[in-house]
């Protein structure tokens, strides 16, 4: 959607030279007498009232002009708005439903973002948010004024809602910005007077600032009733019977189940919600597309709700096209190429494909000069592309994305689609170890004996992995729409990756995948999480099963809490969390692609050492994870990473860069996506329950549940029979009497 720049008549303010003889002293706009405003300090004045052109004009001479670009305004690096702290941030906006959009500010740095529920400094990695009533729709003035002493102070019309110590800018600020960031909180609605001022206004020269712009009323908070109860949705109605026996605040049931779940309160800032009817939407929203999961474990069924929660509370459109973000309660707020297949994976068991495709449609159009999607990050978008379509199957929807993620994974490759380059070609070796997601992974430090002040460019397995799988899906892609030679090009490309990660990356003696040194054939002999991934899209040879050992071995990463993200007999091995370090703790993100690694191990490889007990214990640690309060398991919240020795996580909470309901579905439930008219199961977890259901499951147009119920009768699930049984649309398909791979034909 457009940002919209409206107009506001106000007195003409000029630009004239000072009065004071002081020859230091820049022109300034003129204030009105009686406001007692520190008018040097002010450095730049956007009013954003140009009727035509692209060009927005600075106030405040020596002018920093900007110019808009796809809705946003480029300031650029300017030496008068180059600060840390001493600042003031201030702007009329008129803002509209959205989620975060960004005023003003500097990326890299930080700036002014709102919402209409919140307003937020930011500062990258430490952001300082606090809730706020902004009318959708409708003026108001907002600022925030951050002193030499880190006191933040935040204001809407004039008044002070929040003061608090903030984190200082973590860099001197450049790539000044209207508007939205270079990537991602783009503003919905209309800016005007963006102010940014070189010392902390104080709250009386705020509120002056506010009344002036005719915006000194304080902003009034509506009176809010809930609708009447005979008017809760049939969908909302039904779920709250399944969440019944989660909810913490029964009271909020039937009208608000999840919330009833959550805790109100909880469910209200997480989803920046102020009134009933934006609780009961929020409510509709998931009452009508999440699948349904019950077992005899509450731990998990808590935990499956709460991942769909997590879900919403992290969605965010891009003009109009559905997304998530990784992390729209800690600072990452934008949709980012690493975590996007596992939202994607996540999302895409909704009832509606679109917020799957939403995720590859938004990032397939930030295309880079060499043809990447990289966006900083390795992935396996094209993988997880194809993954989506065939639960939801959408020839339309294959047409318009492929072309990007088809020539992403082509420009990866120095020799693009060629097969007859040095087999070395076809590793791949990121910028850093910060672009791959995994900071601080030992083998970017092994040559220096773990020096960490000492990196050395790596040929990755993980990062090789992913673009095989890539390569492979665009050819699947390709191949149902009918395009058989370009399928057959991108097969042949997967081909020569697949040989070149299987024969160099292995090591005979040890068993495993090693990171390779970029330009020479030299191992960085030392075992990382990643070492197993490339199992997780059955990449590997089944002679290279053994790996799994290493795997599933307590003295290398099987830890109390599993798995360590690299071999416990590292040197640079630590279980706690020292800031998004890889060198030891519990990541969910590893969690995920581990137990899919796993199941292909039961599944493609038939490893003996890998047994549905094993997958039950990484996914039975994995769900416990999720809980502050292990141990009572009521108040789940992912976050980033947890100590490897107690589970206790850290970081950004509600953090959507893992799968788990996913991994329900897939390994619990045992669906097994595939390109045919065939509905195969195949369970590979050993759960000690005697029964689970799915139900509402959208599998290609159709609603499946999938039900294991071994109890005697009386006691199980109404209307089914005793075994594991397949429905579809609410016909039995078929019943077999005990947990094992099944196969129907699509109704």
């Amino acid at each position: 959607m457009k940002l919209l720049f409206a107009i506001l008549l106000l007195p003409t303010l000029l630009t004239i030279q000072s009065a004071t003889d002081d020859p230091a002293k820049t022109a300034g706009p003129v204030l009105p007498a009686e406001l007692s405003l520190p008018l040097y300090n002010l450095v730049a004045w956007y009013k954003l009232d140009e009727k035509a052109g692209d060009v927005a004009h600075d106030s405040v001479e020596p002018a920093a002009d900007g110019r808009r670009s796809n809705a946003v305004v480029q300031i650029g690096s300017v030496p008068k708005l180059n600060f840390r702290s001493g600042f003031t941030l201030a702007a009329r906006v008129k803002a509209k439903e959205g989620g975060f959009g960004q005023v003003v500010g500097s990326n890299g740095a930080g700036g002014l973002v709102v919402s209409l529920n919140q307003i937020k400094f930011a500062s990258w990695g430490a952001d300082w948010i606090a809730d706020a009533y902004i009318p959708e729709d409708q003026w108001v003035h907002v600022a925030v004024a951050v002193d030499s002493q880190s006191k933040g102070r935040m204001y809407l019309n004039g008044v002070e809602i929040a003061a608090s110590r903030v984190q200082f800018w973590p860099r001197d600020p450049d790539n000044w910005t209207i508007g939205g960031w270079a990537v991602g909180e783009r503003f919905r609605g209309s800016l005007a007077d963006v102010m940014i001022w070189n010392t902390a206004l104080s709250v009386e020269e705020i509120r002056q600032l506010a009344a002036y712009l005719g915006l000194g009323t304080p902003v009034k908070v509506p009176s809010d009733e809930p609708a009447p109860l005979s008017r809760t949705p049939r969908s909302v109605r039904e779920i709250a019977k399944a969440l019944k026996p989660l909810a913490v605040e029964p009271d909020l049931l039937p009208r608000y189940p999840f919330a009833a779940m959550m805790g109100g309160k909880r469910f209200d800032q997480a989803l920046r919600l102020r009134t009933h009817a934006g609780r009961a939407r929020e409510e509709k929203w998931l009452a009508d597309l999440v699948p349904l999961f019950d077992c005899p474990d509450e731990k998990w069924t808590r935990c499956w709700y709460y991942r769909w929660f997590l879900v919403r509370a992290n969605y965010q459109e891009e003009d109009g096209v559905p997304g998530f973000y990784e992390g729209k309660r800690g600072g990452y707020t934008r949709h980012i190429t690493y975590s996007a297949p596992h939202i994607m994976d996540e999302v895409r068991w909704l009832r509606d494909g679109r917020y799957a495709y939403g995720q590859a449609e938004i990032l397939g159009k930030r295309r880079e000069p060499n043809g990447r999607r990289f966006g900083g990050y390795t992935h396996w978008i094209s993988q997880t592309l194809w993954n989506t379509y065939l639960v939801h199957p959408d020839k339309n929807e294959l047409e318009k994305l492929l072309p990007a993620w088809a020539e992403d994974t082509e420009c990866a490759f120095a020799g693009k689609l060629a097969t007859d380059r040095p087999l070395r070609d076809y590793l791949l070796n990121p910028p850093s170890h910060w672009s791959t997601g995994m900071e601080w992974q030992p083998a970017w430090f092994y040559f220096d004996n773990y020096d960490r002040s000492k990196e050395t460019n790596l040929y990755r397995p993980d990062y090789t992995a992913y673009y095989c799988a890539n390569a492979r899906a665009v050819a699947e892609m390709y191949r149902a729409l009918g395009d058989t030679e370009k399928a057959a090009g991108f097969d042949a490309l997967a081909d020569k990756v697949k040989q070149a990660l299987t024969e160099l990356m292995w090591d005979d003696e040890t068993n495993y995948f090693y990171s390779i040194k970029t330009g020479t054939d030299e191992k960085a002999m030392v075992k990382e999480v990643v070492g197993i991934y490339p199992f997780t899209f059955a990449v590997p040879d089944k002679e290279q099963v053994r790996a799994f050992e290493t795997m599933l071995d307590p003295e290398e990463f099987w830890g109390p809490w599993k798995v360590t993200t690299c071999t416990m007999k590292c040197p640079m091995f630590t279980p706690k969390v020292r800031l998004c370090n890889w060198n030891g703790p519990v990541w969910p993100h590893a969690e995920s692609l581990v137990a899919q690694a796993l199941a292909q191990g039961i599944r493609t490889y038939m490893s003996p050492k890998v047994t549905p007990e094993r997958l039950w214990e990484l996914l039975d640690s994995y769900t416990s994870l999720h809980y502050e309060d292990k141990g009572t398991w009521r108040q789940p919240n992912i976050h980033e990473e947890g100590n490897a020795d107690d589970g206790q996580m850290y970081g950004c909470p509600d953090y959507f860069h893992s799968t788990y309901n996913d991994l329900v579905v897939t390994l619990v439930g045992g669906l097994v996506p595939r390109s045919d008219d065939v509905i195969e199961l195949y369970p590979v977890v050993g759960a000690p329950w005697d029964h689970f259901r799915l139900d509402r499951v959208s599998y290609k147009g159709h609603l499946l549940s999938i039900v294991w119920d071994d109890r005697v009768d009386g006691q199980r699930y109404a209307g089914v029979p005793k075994g594991y049984s397949l429905y579809a649309d609410g016909k039995l398909l078929r019943t077999v009497p005990s947990l094992h791979r099944v196969t129907v034909r699509m109704p």
